[in-house]
């Protein structure tokens, strides 16, 4: 995954081969420089801190 400076709280998102639909896997907050090494906080642990929520978009 490429990233640039000041992409933290941005979503990350995944569209497996196997199937049309995209979905949000976490929030990013940081990676490597110089690397495609990054990091993100899994929508679960996300979910599990700040209790059920609603998710919502438009399109």
């Amino acid at each position: 995954m490429e990233w640039k400076k000041r992409d933290s709280g941005a979503p990350v998102f995944v569209k497996p081969y196997y199937t049309t639909a995209t979905r949000i896997v976490g929030v990013f907050f940081g990676g490597v420089e110089g690397t495609t090494v990054t990091g993100f906080s899994e929508i679960d642990g996300i979910f599990c801190e700040l209790g059920n929520m609603v998710v919502a978009y438009d399109s």
